[in-house]
């Protein structure tokens, strides 16, 4: 699951949220019911999350990500998974040139790459990967 691309852009006024808090309601009641099915799908899951790194943001927009850092683990608790697993992509300095300054394919390359460097040093999985509640 990621934050990171959702809540960095400004809101078009074609979109239909009012305000970017909004959004972040209707993200977390989306992401709420997405974590019920996975757990019901897959009940020996973990689950990741990737949160962007809010320094060097607006205090708005570092309270908004701080507030949708604490839904989304607690509706991941709710859910079923005991220990939601948050990885914080540092500020990479990304291109953003894809569609409405979403990341481009080297962008996501370079979140990977943090990503997996991540799961490697907390090893979430075990030694041997397997996963569990």
């Amino acid at each position: 699951m990621s934050l990171i691309a959702d809540f960095v852009s400004p809101l078009r006024p074609a979109e239909p949220w009012s305000s970017i808090e909004a959004l972040g309601t209707d993200y977390l009641r989306a992401f709420f019911a997405l974590t019920v099915d996975l757990r019901q799908r897959a009940p020996r899951s973990r689950l990741a999350i990737v949160l962007p790194d809010a320094a060097g943001n607006t205090p708005g927009t570092q309270a908004l990500l701080a507030a949708l850092r604490r839904g989304t683990e607690d509706a991941a608790r709710a859910a079923g998974f005991a220990q939601p697993i948050a990885l914080v992509i540092p500020n990479l300095r990304l291109e953003r040139r894809g569609c409405d300054r979403h990341y481009t394919a080297a962008d996501e390359a370079r979140i990977a790459a943090v990503i997996i460097r991540q799961l490697e040093a907390q090893r979430p999985f075990g030694k041997e990967g397997k996963s569990g509640s």
